[in-house]
């Protein structure tokens, strides 16, 4: 099975605009791109007060200036991005 990004590369290889179809290629490259996980920008890292100091969550900021949990969001609640909290 093709991964998302391996589909609308092949999509791109057809003559789209002969087929009168490149609204739909514009809304499934959108859609490929909120389905690839993005590093937010990291704002705030919280431990925990006690030995061994684990990470609880991470604050961040997703590129459509919104505010995200680590610990509640693995994509942005107001724009939909996918977001990557690794390291």
């Amino acid at each position: 099975m093709k991964t998302p990004k391996e589909a609308l590369d092949a999509l791109n290889e057809r003559d789209f605009v002969k087929d009168n179809c490149i609204e739909e290629l514009a809304i499934f490259q959108l859609l490929v791109d909120k389905a690839t996980p993005i590093k937010p920008e990291i704002l705030k890292a919280c431990f925990q007060q006690e030995e061994p100091y684990k990470l609880l969550y991470k604050k961040g900021r997703c590129n459509c200036g919104s505010t995200v949990w680590s610990a509640h969001n693995n994509f942005c609640p107001k724009c939909g991005q996918a977001l990557d909290w690794e390291k």
